[in-house]
């Protein structure tokens, strides 16, 4: 499933590599409950089991027809609030960055999300 979505995902974003060994990333995903029996995916993010860089966010991706909804935003402060909480259990100060470099649809979800918290 989790390469599935790597795949998917890849469609949307040029500079990604494809990454067929999942192994290595947890995947976060945000669905809508269309009915009780089935979830709808909006979009998710992954992120790497053990980050050397410190990153907190490897890929997000928000499929196209629910963009400039707010959800990106939403899993950006998600990406935030587990890194933050990570942090603390691991006595960790310094939290993570994004993996650069952002694509275009990136930069602006993490220019959005910023401008909200910082205003």
């Amino acid at each position: 499933y989790c390469q599935c979505l790597c795949l998917f995902g890849k469609l949307f974003i040029d500079h990604k590599y494809i990454f067929f060994d999942v192994e290595g990333f947890h995947f976060y995903i945000l669905t809508e409950a269309t009915t009780p029996l089935f979830d709808h995916v909006l979009g998710f993010f992954s992120k790497e089991k053990i980050s050397y860089d410190g990153y907190n966010l490897a890929c997000i991706v928000t499929f196209p027809p629910y963009q400039k909804k707010g959800y990106g935003t939403l899993l950006i402060e998600f990406s935030y609030e587990l890194d933050r909480y990570l942090a603390e259990q691991e006595d960790r100060v310094v939290l993570g960055t994004p993996e650069r470099p952002l694509s275009e649809l990136g930069a602006k979800g993490y220019l959005a999300f910023w401008t909200s918290v910082l205003v």
